[in-house]
């Protein structure tokens, strides 16, 4: 009985051994190949490169972490060493856990606690990008990914100053913008016509955007800006600016994209958490046979 528990368990630990290597080596492709690359966005149009690139890194870790912990199984098992099943016991462990409290967040704090929280860290983030390198790292990538600017639009960024972006979180006032609002020269005739012209001035605010912004929040084309001087110009009309500006706010963005994935996500670490039980018994059990 022990030795049919022993080959069901290395046979298990090949198996996601296999699976591992898949992963890792379809990330590599994906990342270093452009032929695969090219595959993609012509199976997926609407895919960009920065989003490839996160699957490819995704995959390369998450193969990497697999085939560790199943190559440690594997030896702990043929060579009957009670410290690589130890080892390979709390590797599971700890991902159980992880993995548990992740299904627990998708599934009480629900679509709107999870968009709650989106917003409170990425508008902190957003307030004080340029203070921070790894932070403002944070939200480039987000915003590139995502294709989006800001937490709620470009106009989070109005204290932002890309000349000296350390000291912009700490403004007091918002940097003297240049725009060129549009002005109306009509004839005065009567008090209808004084109001067209005054409606017309007013409306004409409303056509740009002022402030600055990070150029990660530029449009992007096969992986590279379409044009980060057009895009950062904000004396340009927005009807222009979103040719090459990403004006949607990430937050919107990010809930969206919570909310679709979320039960899946909960859903999918549940599941993986039940079969990793499994394994953890079946090494105590190899482990206890150990003399």
């Amino acid at each position: 009985m022990a030795g049919c528990v022993k080959v069901v368990f290395i046979s298990f630990n090949v198996l996601c051994l296999m699976a591992g290597a898949a992963m890792f080596a379809g990330g590599m492709l994906i990342q270093f190949m452009d032929v695969v690359q090219n595959t993609l966005k012509t199976i997926n149009n609407s895919i960009t490169s920065t989003q490839i690139g996160g699957i490819g890194v995704g995959l390369i870790a998450l193969g990497a972490l697999v085939l560790l912990i199943s190559f440690v199984g594997c030896c702990g098992a043929i060579s009957d060493s009670r410290d690589l099943l130890g080892v390979y016991f709390v590797s599971l462990l700890l991902l159980f856990v992880g993995q548990i409290a992740v299904g627990i967040a998708a599934f009480v704090l629900g679509s709107q606690g999870v968009s709650q929280q989106i917003e409170m860290q990425l508008g902190l983030l957003v307030r004080g990008y340029g203070n921070n390198a790894n932070e403002q790292a944070v939200v480039d990538f987000v915003q590139q990914y995502f294709e989006c600017c800001g937490y709620n639009g470009t106009a989070d960024y109005a204290l932002y100053n890309p000349q000296t972006p350390t000291l912009s979180p700490n403004a007091t006032t918002a940097p003297e913008v240049t725009t060129m609002p549009l002005t109306v020269t009509m004839p005065t005739m009567d008090n209808s016509t004084n109001n067209l012209t005054q409606n017309l001035t007013t409306a004409a605010g409303n056509m740009y955007l002022t402030g600055h912004w990070p150029e990660s929040c530029c449009k992007r084309a096969n992986g590279n800006y379409i044009n980060t001087s057009l895009c950062t110009d904000n004396t340009l009309p927005i009807s222009t600016l979103e040719m090459y500006l990403n004006t949607q706010g990430c937050t919107n963005v990010l809930a969206d994209f919570m909310k679709s994935n979320l039960i899946i996500i909960g859903g999918a670490a549940l599941g993986i958490a039940f079969v990793q039980v499994i394994a953890m018994i079946t090494a105590c059990c190899i482990r206890k046979e150990i003399d």
